[in-house]
Parts: structure tokens; C-alpha cells; sequence
């Protein structure tokens, strides 16, 4: 077998120049082959590989690399693999040796060589950043970065250590460790008693306070039955049974008199104040009033028991003020026979009274020519011999649209009543103008059209428009109305 022929492996890549060994001085008469560390990098960037690449050629489009940079995959299949640059365009790295496997969108860092620096004496320089840097360790493949938090303990993430003996592992529990505390010296252990919620209190006589729950509600219910001391009422006071053996002294010489007793110290006066009773029943006499029929004023009031039923004839009884004397209903019968002439009627529905409904079964009503209006299923209809007029045109009752042009239809309606003073339900027209033109209500830039008025108008259409409705007129036609007259008048 041939030997070596001083490159990094026996299989030369053909893309990378033969690499020659130097050699260069280390002391005086000495010299040793000169040795490129590679021990410090620095990122130059980052990047990530493009669908297209091969096991050769990585594309990534105005990548940062470098020949002679280092590329470490980050992540994707090719993860920590790391590979040199042998050659560069602009959207392209070709590697120095094939990879195992195109990458696919794995991402990757740019690296490249870098001169550790040192102080005057040779010693290296640590850089505020690399002086600062969190100390990791490696947990399940991934960085831990060792941390010490006092305010939180569970954020705590300290520094492994693990026990190994010969059999294996070594997990320390509970049981294998023998705390001993102390109560002497200054620095005295101290101990908490508790249930792991609560713990135990300690007064300043260094008693244990305890409490009894049971006592205390048994002791919070006595202390309510047992009422404070001095006089009291009988809800309020404790009831007590005396024994049926024990004599109870009592004295009643000092007993104060109820309200109302008698003050006579004897019963000797009693005969006597009974005689004057006897012989005089001037005053009961006087209340009971003489035998027979009375008024009000002079008979005994007496009350009737509510269980008791007193019989009352009716038979004789005069009629009220007021009551009808028709001896019997058959009169009234007669009158209300169908066809029959009652008279005239009247139906006083003023002061907002709710209207009155009528009805012949065939939906049609007959009325006198008598004025007013007639409201049907909805549908009010003008009486035509009384014929209210509510409003005229404001600057005269006949227009003259020679001063006062209807504008065009693409001009905004002209107004011609600024506020109805009612409400109107037809207009009578009489137009001299020769054209269409629209009648509108609605505000400024807001009209809508209720009706058309046709050439030379002389008649009356039936309308709907609110008291306080402004009107205006508009021409249907594009140019405006300059000649003839129009008179409106708004009846309600």
C-alpha cells in the first residue's frame, strides 16, 4: 500500500490544492511545522439551505460565506454537522466534501477563523461578553443554563451533581439522611410544629396555644343561654324548676297593688255601695228606650252574628230615586225588534273616548252627504260637500312660475310650504303650465314624491302628508317650468 502523501485523509477530494506542510522558527536553531488552530470561530451569519441544494453545493441566495469558512447545520436532518467552504458565488456555497445528504431547509451557521487576543505578556484577553456567559450544562441533548432565582424557587435550575457508586446511581431519600438539630448555643436550631397548613403558636410563657374547637362551640352556645345579671323579662331570663319537695317562703306584705285593684282597706263599705246600686237604676233606664218602631237615633245598636241568616222581604220596598218605572221589560222588548224605528240616537264619544265600531255584515257603510270624513278598514275618505282646506302655497295661493320657476329634474325641488299647518289627505289642483311636475315632501336634499301632476290639471288626488310636512315642487321633465300658473290647494 502505498503511503501517505501528506493530505488530511488517503481519499484526496479533488476540489481542495494539494496542502502543503511549512515549517518556520519556534527558538534560536529550532524550528517546528507551523499549525493553524481552529479552536476559535466567530459567526459571520446565518443562513438557511434552499430546496435545491445538493450533497455538494449548498444554494442560499446573498449568502455571507467565504472560502475557507466553516458551515455548522443548526437544524433539519444535517443538525450539528459541520463542513468546509471550498468555494463561493453569490447564491451558491460549494463544500470541500459531500455531504451524506442534500439538506433540505436546514438552517446553518457561517463560521470563520478567528485570532484569540492577548495581553503584552502573552496571556489571552477575556472579553467582557465571553466573561459574562452563562455557565450551561447539557440536559437530555439540549443546553441548560445553570440559574439561581431567590424570589421564585421553582424557576431554580441548579448545577447537576449525582452520586455514583460501584452498583450504579446512588439516589439519596429521606431515609438516608440523619439530621440531628440543636437547641444549644447561640445559633439554636429552630423548629416548626404544623400539619403542613397551619403550625403551632407559642405565647410569650412559652405555652403551646391550642384550641378546641367542640369547647368552644360548646362553651358559645352556654354563654347564649345564660342571660347577664340583674332583672330582666321573662324571654330573656333562664327558665328553672323547683323541686316538688322544696317549700318556697314567700311574702307579700311588701307586694305593690296591681293597676286598677281596689283601695278599700275592709268589705265594710261594700254592702252599702251595693244598696245605692239597687235602688238606683236611673242611668240604665234611660239607655233602654221604650217598645215599638224608632229611629236610629233613639234605638239600641246591636250586631247580627255571622253565622246568623235574617230573612228580608223585598215584597214592599220602595224604588230608589232614579229607577226605571217600566212595570215590565215586554215594552222594552218591542223596541229593540229588527227594523223598528228607536229614534234618534246619540253617542257621546268626547274627551279621547275610544271610537265606535260599526257594522252591517257586507263591509259597506251608508252615510248623509253630511261633511267630514269616514275612515273604512283603514282607508280615509273626504266627504266632498265639506271640504276643509288646511294650507295654500306660503308666498301666494297661485304660483307664478315665470318669477318663480319649477326647477328641472335635475335640479333640487323648489319649495312652496315650509310647514302644513294639518294634516291633508287630498289636493285639489288647477295647473296652467302645460307640464308634468311632482309634488314632494321631506326635507332639504331628502324629498320624496308623493304624486305626479299631468299637463293642464284641473281636479283633486287623494294624498297622505303630515301636519308640519315641508312640500316642494320639481319638474318630471329636464327642463324647467318658466310659464303658466299652478294653484294648490291642501285640503284636510
Amino acid at each position: 500500500m502505498a503511503s501517505p502523501k501528506g493530505y488530511p485523509t488517503q481519499d484526496k477530494d479533488d476540489r481542495l490544492k494539494a496542502e502543503n506542510t511549512t515549517i518556520e522558527p519556534v527558538r534560536e536553531k529550532q524550528n517546528g511545522m507551523s499549525v493553524l488552530s481552529h479552536s476559535y470561530a466567530r459567526e459571520v451569519g446565518t443562513d438557511t439551505a434552499e430546496a435545491s441544494s445538493t450533497i455538494s453545493v449548498v444554494n442560499a441566495t446573498a449568502h455571507a460565506a467565504l472560502k475557507g469558512d466553516v458551515i455548522r447545520f443548526t437544524a433539519g436532518t444535517l443538525s450539528g454537522q459541520e463542513v468546509k467552504v471550498h468555494s463561493t458565488t453569490t447564491n451558491a456555497i460549494t463544500l470541500a466534501e459531500d455531504l451524506s445528504v442534500a439538506p433540505g431547509l436546514d438552517a446553518f451557521q457561517i463560521l470563520r477563523h478567528k485570532y484569540p487576543l492577548v495581553n503584552a505578556d502573552g496571556s489571552q484577553v477575556v472579553s467582557a461578553t465571553l466573561a459574562a456567559a452563562p455557565l450551561l450544562f447539557t440536559l437530555d441533548g439540549a443546553d441548560q443554563e445553570v440559574t439561581e432565582d431567590t424570589v421564585t424557587p421553582a424557576n431554580n435550575a441548579p448545577l447537576p451533581v449525582k452520586l455514583t457508586g460501584t452498583t450504579g446511581d446512588i439516589n439519596i431519600t429521606a431515609g438516608d439522611l440523619n439530621v440531628q438539630t440543636t437547641h444549644i448555643g447561640v445559633n439554636f436550631d429552630s423548629q416548626r410544629i404544623g400539619d403542613g397548613v397551619e403550625t403551632v403558636n407559642v405565647n410569650a410563657s412559652n405555652e403551646f396555644q391550642v384550641r378546641d374547637d367542640d369547647a368552644n362551640t360548646a362553651l358559645t352556645s352556654l354563654d347564649t343561654k345564660l342571660p347577664a345579671q340583674g332583672a330582666a323579662l321573662t324571654a330573656a331570663s333562664t327558665p328553672v324548676n323547683i323541686a316538688s319537695d322544696q317549700t318556697v317562703a314567700v311574702s307579700a306584705s311588701a307586694l305593690p297593688l296591681p293597676t286598677g285593684a281596689a283601695t278599700e282597706a275592709t268589705l265594710a263599705t261594700i254592702d252599702t255601695d251595693t244598696g245605692v246600686i239597687a235602688g238606683d237604676t236611673t242611668s240604665l233606664d234611660a239607655k233602654t228606650p221604650a217598645l215599638g218602631t224608632a229611629v236610629i237615633a233613639a234605638s239600641v245598636p246591636v250586631n247580627i252574628a255571622s253565622d246568623q241568616t235574617v230573612p228580608v222581604s223585598a215584597s214592599a220596598l220602595p224604588l230608589p230615586t232614579g229607577a226605571s218605572t217600566e212595570a215590565t221589560l215586554s215594552a222594552m222588548n218591542a223596541k229593540l225588534v229588527s227594523g223598528t224605528d228607536i229614534g234618534d240616537v246619540t253617542i257621546n264619544n268626547a274627551s279621547g273616548a275610544s271610537a265606535v265600531n260599526i257594522q252591517d255584515g257586507g263591509n259597506v257603510i251608508s252615510i248623509d252627504d253630511a261633511g267630514g270624513s269616514i275612515t273604512v278598514d283603514g282607508t280615509v275618505t273626504a266627504l266632498s260637500s265639506a271640504i276643509d282646506v288646511v294650507d295654500f302655497i306660503d308666498t301666494t295661493p297661485v304660483l307664478d312660475t315665470s318669477s318663480t320657476n319649477i326647477p328641472g329634474s335635475a335640479g333640487n325641488p323648489v319649495e312652496i310650504i315650509a310647514s302644513l299647518a294639518a294634516n291633508v289627505s287630498k289636493l285639489k289642483i288647477n295647473d296652467t303650465s302645460g307640464f308634468f311636475f311632482g309634488v314632494y315632501t321631506g326635507a332639504a336634499l331628502s324629498e320624496v314624491l308623493q304624486c305626479v301632476v299631468g299637463p293642464g290639471e284641473d281636479g283633486s288626488i287623494d294624498v297622505v302628508m303630515a301636519s308640519a310636512e315641508r312640500v316642494s315642487l320639481r319638474a318630471m321633465a329636464a327642463t324647467a317650468i318658466s310659464s303658466g300658473e299652478v294653484c294648490i290647494q291642501f285640503i284636510g
